[in-house]
């Protein structure tokens, strides 16, 4: 899947249960559901950072689903200190609800890729990668020509769908936002006080 689907996918996470808190709050809920739902892909970072550096190297990005970031083992791990640093006397009071985003966003990022592409399911057991592979394009190399052709499949329509629901939520919560809140008492139409 694209950077843009696990984004869509992020902003549904960000503001699903958190309609209730306060405007600040929401916020900085919304961009680590981002976050943590784009995280696996931070390892296409490496090789760029690698050929700047002036390293040389194997690494395709384009194989990057193989990569430790993209199986869950790794993630248990990262996960589970997430949670037990969250429980520490001394962690800030958000920082258990950070570990669960977290969790949920990662999830979210692998199942999408899994659907999409294929992922490596059983590293460390087994490289084999697994998945649907909806986004199969046979003989397409070239990374601008699978961008350009992405939209045609079917992971492509299913991501383009996710896009319009996460905007569509994301508008609408900004007109709720924007609303004055009442009291929660009724006030007649036209009533002055």
């Amino acid at each position: 899947m694209l950077p843009s689907g696990h984004i869509a996918t992020g902003v549904l996470l960000g503001l699903r249960p958190h309609r209730r808190a306060p405007a600040r709050a929401r916020s900085w809920v919304l961009l680590g559901a981002v976050v943590s739902a784009c995280l696996p892909d931070a390892d296409l970072a490496l090789p760029f950072v690698l050929d700047r550096m002036g390293i040389k190297h194997r690494l395709n990005s384009g194989r990057h689903h193989s990569w430790i970031t993209h199986t869950p083992l790794f993630w248990a791990a990262v996960i589970a200190l997430a949670r037990r640093a969250g429980r520490h006397p001394l962690a800030p009071a958000w920082a258990p609800h950070a570990a669960g985003l977290l969790s949920v966003g990662v999830t979210l990022h692998l199942a999408e890729d899994a659907l999409a592409n294929t992922i490596a399911l059983l590293w460390p057991v087994r490289r084999r990668e697994y998945g649907l592979g909806l986004d199969h394009m046979p003989g397409v190399d070239d990374h601008i020509d699978y961008v350009l052709r992405y939209p045609t499949t079917p992971a492509g329509r299913l991501e383009l769908a996710l896009i319009a629901v996460a905007a569509s939520a994301l508008s609408r919560q900004r007109r709720l936002s924007r609303q004055p809140r009442s009291n929660g008492r009724r006030q007649a139409f036209g009533a002055t006080s």
